[in-house]
C-alpha cells in the first residue's frame, strides 16, 4: 500500500516505511507490510548501525524538503522529531543495554508468531522459515549484548533474570510443550495441511526452542554476571526516553513532583470509592470485598475471554455516535489470551495496514484461575476503546490526511 498523498515530503516519509520493513521484518509483520513474514530481524550492532545510517539519510532529505501545506509541514516536523530522537538513542547506546521483560528482542522474536496467519500452506511455510531463523536472530542480539558488556553498558540483573524466566516458560517447563510446539499442535488440527509440511514445521519448532534455550543459557551464564545491580537508568537516559515519548524536553524535577501530586489525588479518590463499596472501609477492606465476594469474579479462562470480548464490543457500540464517530474497520477488535511466559500486563497489538488482521487486546493469565472483574474494566478501556485501539486504529484510517509514515509509525 502506498500513500494517496503526493509530494516530496510524503514520498520521503512513506519511503521509510518500506525501508524499515526491509531492515526489520518483525516490524513489517506488526504493521502488516507484506513480503517479509518469512524473515526475522537482525539485532546485531552492525544492523543497528545500518538502520541509523538510513535514518540519517531520511533526516537529511526531510530537512531539505520544502513543504507547501500545513499538513506537509506537520509530516515533515514529525519525521524530523522522530529521526532526531532515534539517532540520539542510537548514539547513546540504548540498544546495548535495552534488555527488558516487556519490549526487547527477547519478546518481539517470540511475539511476532502470535500475529502470523496459520491457515494456508503458504502461511505454514512462512512460519517454518521464520522459526528456523529464531536461533540466528537471538545470536545476533547476543552480539549486541556482548558489545554492551565490553562498553560497560548492561541491563539490570532483575530485568535479565526476568527474561531468563520468560525463556524457561517458552521452551517448556515441567514437561509442558514449548511455545513453538503449541503452534504445531494447533495446526495439526487442520487436516488440509500435508503431513510433509507439518513435519518440516515440527522440526523448525524444535530448532526455535533450542535457539531460545541456548540464548537463555547465554543470559544466565555469560551475561547475568555482568548485569548492573541498580534498576534506575539515571537522569540522562531518563531524559532521553522522556523526550522520545513526549516530543519535548520535560523539567524532570517538576514532572516528578507533579506525579506525586497526582498520586495523592488518586489515593483520595480511592478512599472515596472504598467507602462506596463498604461504608467506612479502607482501600484494603474494599479490595478484599471485591476479590472475595461471590458473583464478582469469573473462574474459567474461556469464559473470561468471552467476557472481555463482550465488554470490548459493547463499549464500541455504546461510544460510537455518542462520544466518537468510530470508523467501520475500527469497530472490530479481538480479545485474546496471551501465551504463557510473558509479562503479566495486558497489552495491545494494532491492526495490519489493510485491517485484514484486526487490532487485538492480549490478556496474560499467568497461573490465575479466578478473575475478579473489578480490576479488568479500566484496563480493557485503556487497551481497547477509548484507548489504544481507538487511537491507533483510527490513525491508520486517515489516508486522506496523514502520510503512511504518520499512520503506521
Amino acid at each position: 500500500m502506498t500513500d494517496t498523498l503526493q509530494s516530496d515530503v510524503y514520498r520521503i516519509a512513506g519511503g521509510f516505511v518500506d525501508t524499515l520493513a526491509e531492515l526489520d521484518p518483525i516490524s513489517a509483520t506488526y504493521l502488516g507490510v507484506p513480503g517479509f513474514d518469512h524473515l526475522l530481524t537482525d539485532f546485531s550492532p552492525a544492523s543497528a548501525d545500518r538502520a541509523a545510517q538510513e535514518e540519517r539519510e531520511v533526516l537529511a532529505a526531510m530537512e531539505r524538503a520544502a513543504p507547501e501545506t500545513v499538513r506537509e509541514r506537520r509530516c515533515q516536523e514529525t519525521v524530523i522529531e522522530d529521526m532526531t530522537a532515534s539517532l540520539e538513542r542510537h548514539a547513546s547506546g540504548t540498544h546495548y543495554d535495552g534488555l527488558n521483560i516487556l519490549h526487547s528482542p527477547v519478546q518481539s522474536i517470540r511475539q511476532v508468531f502470535d500475529l502470523m496467519p496459520r491457515s494456508s500452506e503458504e502461511d505454514i511455510r512462512n512460519l517454518t522459515m521464520r522459526m528456523n531463523q529464531v536461533g540466528t536472530a537471538l545470536q545476533s542480539y547476543a552480539k549486541t549484548l556482548q558489545s554492551g558488556v565490553a562498553l560497560g553498558k548492561t541491563a539490570s540483573g532483575r530485568q535479565t533474570r526476568g527474561c531468563i524466566a520468560q525463556i524457561d516458560a517458552w521452551v517448556g517447563e515441567n514437561e509442558a510443550p514449548s511455545f513453538f510446539e503449541t503452534i504445531v499442535n494447533d495446526i495439526r488440527q487442520d487436516e488440509s495441511i500435508p503431513d510433509s509440511l507439518l513435519s518440516e514445521l515440527s522440526d523448525a519448532a524444535r530448532s526455535a526452542s533450542e535457539g531460545y534455550a541456548d540464548f537463555g543459557g547465554f543470559l544466565r551464564d555469560r551475561y547475568l554476571p555482568h548485569a548492573r545491580e541498580a534498576d534506575a537508568v539515571g537522569t540522562e537516559r531518563y531524559a532521553l526516553g522522556a523526550r522520545s515519548y513526549n516530543g519535548i524536553d520535560l523539567d524532570l524535577r517538576e514532572t516528578y513532583e507533579w506525579g506525586w501530586e497526582q498520586l495523592e489525588w488518586v489515593r483520595a479518590e480511592m478512599r472515596g470509592a472504598a467507602n462506596k463499596v463498604k461504608s467506612g472501609a479502607t482501600v484494603g477492606d474494599a479490595i478484599e470485598v471485591l476479590e472475595t465476594e461471590p458473583g464478582r469474579a469469573i473462574h474459567d479462562v474461556d469464559e473470561f475471554k468471552d467476557w472481555m470480548q463482550s465488554l470490548q464490543d459493547s463499549t464500541i457500540a455504546d461510544m460510537d455516535g455518542t462520544h466518537f464517530d468510530i470508523a467501520e474497520p475500527v469497530k472490530t477488535i479481538e480479545a485474546m489470551i496471551a501465551p504463557p511466559g510473558g509479562a503479566l500486563a495486558m497489552y495491545y497489538t494494532g491492526p495490519s495496514e489493510d485491517f485484514s488482521r484486526p487490532g487485538r487486546t492480549w490478556y496474560p493469565t499467568g497461573d490465575k484461575t479466578s478473575f475478579p472483574l473489578w480490576r479488568e474494566v479500566s484496563i480493557a478501556y485503556h487497551e481497547g476503546v477509548p484507548g489504544h485501539h481507538f487511537q491507533i486504529g483510527t490513525t491508520m484510517t486517515l489516508s486522506d490526511s496523514l502520510s503512511r509514515y504518520q499512520r503506521l509509525l
